[in-house]
């Protein structure tokens, strides 16, 4: 049968709210793919969705840090940022971290700086 017209209303403010929320992204998207240029670490950049997976091999090396589990345990011990390590995701992919930011935008600029921050910090973090 065909849609009633309060279906097609329904559908109506469902895309107008999902389009809403695709748009909210497209600011951190743009805020986390600066501070990965700023911090020259490689990643794709992300085209939707509200996660980024970029490749910590340089900040790594520099720590002295074996896996994406150090790496993510150090930002998490030094400056309550919590990451998921890319290990999760297969062996190939153990120099990356998972980072959602599906976040306020002035949250996520805390977050980044709290991770620039454990970045400048001194070697030997475990």
């Amino acid at each position: 049968p065909p849609p009633t017209e309060a279906s097609g209303e329904t559908h109506d403010v469902f895309i107008s709210h999902a389009s809403e929320d695709k748009d909210d992204f497209v600011l951190q998207r743009e805020i986390i793919h600066e501070w990965l240029k700023e911090n020259d670490i490689a990643f794709e950049p992300s085209t939707g969705g509200i996660f980024i997976f970029p490749d910590f091999t340089k900040i790594m090396q520099k720590k002295n840090l074996a896996t994406s589990i150090d790496l993510a345990s150090y930002f998490l011990d030094k400056v309550d940022v919590a990451t998921t390590p890319g290990s999760a995701f297969g062996e190939n992919y153990d120099t990356h971290l998972r980072i959602s930011y599906c976040i306020d935008p002035e949250e996520l600029k805390i977050a980044l700086e709290k991770l620039s921050e454990a970045i400048k910090l001194d070697l030997n973090p475990l």
